[in-house]
């Protein structure tokens, strides 16, 4: 968020004004991307099995999105990490109707 308050960051081109959904990577900090410029996110081979959270290389990751506003933010987690925060509810989150 600093990058793109500062005016660091990387934005791409068809992001404006309006509001509209535009996608975020944990691994590409100060990156905005449309839906059609996703590939402006893809990690890189170290990326690739790093985790967001630890930053300790893992063989696989248990892929995440957390929707902040409008910002899709896309991470991934190793095993570890991913029971740390466990993302499921274990409760219902509203009163069921009648």
């Amino acid at each position: 968020m600093t990058a793109l308050l500062t005016r660091t960051g990387t934005i791409c081109p068809h992001i404006g004004p309006a509001p509209r959904v535009v996608h975020a990577a944990a691994w590409r900090p100060g990156t905005l991307a449309c839906p059609a410029c996703r590939h402006l996110l893809e990690p890189g081979p170290l990326e690739e099995n790093t985790c967001d959270r630890c930053r300790t290389l893992a063989p696989e990751l248990t892929p995440g999105i957390a929707a902040i506003g409008l910002v899709l933010l896309a991470f991934g987690l190793c095993d570890a990490c991913a029971d740390a925060i466990d993302p499921t509810p274990t409760r219902p989150t509203r009163k069921p109707r009648r």
